[in-house]
């Protein structure tokens, strides 16, 4: 009983820890959501966040959840002739990027104790363009859609 109570309380002070060191950080950190440029950062720390994109020449995304909840919706974008990279960090948060049926996605993501799904097929038939999927998930989840499953 003494072990499980000195890990709860271990957690409860690291996620202490970690919301003040989030706080300190949330005006340090880009969020540049034009959603005609073919480049964008999108933060969210303890609010729910949506950013859509347009862009006609997609090559990156920076996407950092934090206590919150962030959708990016990439369905209406044209990827570069090289594909993007989208980068994600979602932490005791849930971040959902959605994508067109026709893409393909390949993911270099970890999760740890959390999730990284998947909805939809995994690979099109006849795929448009690729994205390529990094980054890391710690207590939360990273979701994948097709814009066909929304």
């Amino acid at each position: 009983m003494k072990l499980i109570g000195k890990i709860v309380r271990s957690f409860f002070l690291v996620n202490v820890l970690l919301v003040v060191a989030a706080k300190a950080l949330q005006r340090q950190l880009p969020d540049t959501r034009d959603p005609d440029a073919p480049e964008a950062d999108v933060t969210s720390m303890f609010e729910e966040s949506r950013f859509a994109s347009n862009a006609a020449d997609l090559r990156r995304v920076g996407i950092i959840t934090a206590y919150g909840q962030s959708t990016v919706d990439l369905s209406n974008t044209t990827l570069s002739a090289t594909g993007a990279e989208v980068n994600v960090f979602t932490g005791f948060g849930e971040t959902e990027i959605i994508v067109p049926a026709d893409w393909n996605v390949i993911s270099d993501h970890a999760a740890i104790a959390g999730a990284l799904e998947r909805r939809g097929d995994d690979l099109p038939e006849n795929p448009k363009g690729t994205i390529h999927l990094g980054g890391l998930t710690v207590f939360g989840a990273t979701i994948v859609v097709r814009a066909e499953e929304v």
